[in-house]
């Protein structure tokens, strides 16, 4: 049960997540029924074949709280006589059986924020908040989360047993032809070693940490370059300003958009994660599928995956943020020749995160994995 159901052209890994789960599922000889607000695909004949697919209710439905619990009473008075085993449903909607969560409650990022952000946000979502917590408690029988990060921000804020819950690490996607880090021009300084930061929110996804942490690498007179995509970033203010106040411009190239990610990997030689609200921020696993660095935010769920300057590096975002990220970034500038061990590394470990694994582990953790299932 879900939001939108897409086949391909999917807007996050999240998406590609459910339909990788599904799809394993029906060709592993379960017999899965859709319930959905939104199915998309490219093409005329769909390649899933469902037991049962319903499609049922409007955007409007998800955005406002009240109305998406009298969504799934619906969903429910239509499930009343199926005999499903499992029921699952995917984000923070009220309980049905066993959920897939991606995100931070809202208490959480309430509780996150300093006094001026604490306002807005209570202002923004408080009766989301009051919804969310009441569906929360009220339980789940199982919840999959993509990180322990977000397994123990729930069980604390909600009181929550942690039995209740199963880590759920994302998959990639390695691509066919993979073009490791020119180590060789970096040693000869031909090449600036080069910084990616992919921020589609720049302020909130801690852009301005990144920003700062260049500033340091500048004064220390490193030789460096930094490629920020950034929707919106013409209209930026506090980016441009920042950039121009600091004397950044020569060092940083600012793009709006990417027509594909491997552009933006392959042009980068780490990828830094700034962002402080991801409980597991993919980019770093995709970083690490193109053979590149990554350097974790420590608040970032990503960071359980790797060992600390083996498959990449985490920083210590929690006190002095933006020295800790400089000195990671100084380390990887001076020392290109253990650059190369550890991008290699990286891309041996994102190998083990496969589909078939997260596929695998999915069904085996389910409170009931029988062949016979229905799931949905």
């Amino acid at each position: 049960m879900t939001n939108i159901f897409r086949e391909d052209s999917f807007d996050n890994n999240n998406e590609k997540l459910i339909y990788k789960l599904v799809k394993n599922a029906i060709n592993d000889g379960y017999e899965v029924d859709l319930y959905c607000v939104s199915y998309q695909h490219s093409s005329h004949n769909p390649e899933l074949k469902f037991n049962k697919k319903v499609v049922f209710g409007g955007a409007s439905d998800c955005r406002e709280p009240k109305k998406l619990e009298a969504l799934f009473d619906a969903y429910k008075n239509m499930i009343g006589t199926e005999k499903y085993d499992q029921v699952i449903s995917t984000g923070y909607t009220p309980p049905l059986d066993v959920a897939i969560l991606f995100e931070h409650s809202l208490k959480h990022r309430f509780l996150s924020g300093n006094i001026a952000a604490k306002a807005a946000y209570a202002i923004k979502n408080s009766k989301r908040q009051k919804y969310q917590q009441k569906w929360i408690i009220n339980g789940y029988n199982k919840m999959f989360v993509p990180s322990n990060t977000l397994k123990w921000e729930i069980s604390e804020n909600f009181n929550i047993p942690e039995k209740k819950f199963f880590v759920l690490y994302p998959a990639v996607d390695i691509p066919e032809n993979i073009t490791g880090i020119d180590i060789e021009s970096i040693k000869s300084g031909t090449k600036p070693f080069t910084f990616g930061l992919l921020a589609n929110n720049f302020e909130k996804e801690g852009g301005v940490v990144f920003l700062k942490a260049l500033k340091l690498l500048k004064k220390q007179e490193k030789r460096f370059k930094a490629v920020i995509v950034c929707p919106k970033s013409k209209n930026n203010l506090v980016l441009k300003s920042f950039l121009l106040a600091n004397g950044l411009n020569k060092y940083v190239e600012v793009v709006s958009d990417i027509d594909n990610k491997e552009d933006f990997y392959t042009s980068v030689d780490s990828v830094v994660m700034t962002s402080g609200i991801e409980p597991f921020g993919i980019t770093a696993l995709e970083a690490m599928a193109y053979q590149r660095v990554p350097i974790i935010n420590s608040n970032d769920g990503a960071s359980e995956i790797i060992k600390d300057g083996v498959e990449g590096f985490i920083y210590n975002a929690k006190q002095q943020a933006v020295k800790n990220l400089a000195n990671a970034m100084v380390y990887v500038i001076d020392h290109p020749e253990d650059v190369e061990g550890i991008s290699k590394n990286a891309l041996k470990l994102a190998k083990t995160f496969t589909w078939e694994r997260v596929y695998n582990d999915f069904i085996s953790n389910l409170p009931c994995n029988r062949k016979d299932d229905f799931l949905y």
